[in-house]
């Protein structure tokens, strides 16, 4: 497997060539959020490989519109409490914070999430898988869910697996703010 193992001081351009190197085209927009997201995976892992890059573009360079943008997370969990989750979401009227328990982490920030976008959606799949090898890969959130007849997969990736779950989430309900626009 290949990788790139770039610090701070490699810069956007070195980041660019690879990104080049293995078929993505960036404009300058997405570069810089593609290479904010790549600082923040290589300050939580010693080394960034190509599977790592393709599931930042993945989940930075969205075709869709993002009416809701998940800007943090905080989760409080264990075996005999009741799990907590608050998100902050960013929204046409700024961040909004909302807080759910719930059958599990994920299960609190989708209810979280669902208080925020006014758009319950019907879970019905729900997958996980690490990108690359170790205790500090990227794991890649894959969802499918159901609104008005309609299936709507949503990604989501990061080192943090409940952050890669609402990312997914988040996904799949901008993907239904703009079917429902387009309808």
């Amino acid at each position: 497997e290949s990788q790139i193992i770039l610090s701070p001081r490699s810069g956007r351009n070195a980041l660019r060539h690879r990104l080049n190197a293995l078929g993505y085209e960036v404009t300058q927009e997405q570069l810089e959020k593609v290479y904010e997201r790549f600082l923040s995976v290589a300050d939580k892992k010693k080394e960034v490989h190509d599977a790592d890059l393709e599931a930042i573009m993945r989940d930075e360079v969205r075709s869709i519109p993002e009416t809701f943008q998940l800007e943090y997370i905080q989760v409080v969990s264990g075996t005999k409490i009741s799990s907590t989750t608050t998100v902050g979401v960013r929204t046409e009227a700024g961040v909004v914070e909302e807080a759910s328990t719930g059958d599990g982490p994920v299960d609190a920030a989708y209810k979280a999430i669902d208080r925020v976008a006014k758009i319950p959606l019907l879970l019905t799949d729900y997958n996980i898988k690490a990108v690359t090898e170790g205790k500090d890969a990227i794991g890649e959130v894959t969802i499918r869910v159901q609104d008005n007849g309609h299936v709507i997969i949503g990604h989501g990736a990061s080192t943090d697996i409940i952050e890669a779950s609402a990312k997914a989430y988040i996904d799949a309900i901008n993907k239904v703010v703009h079917l429902r626009y387009e309808e």
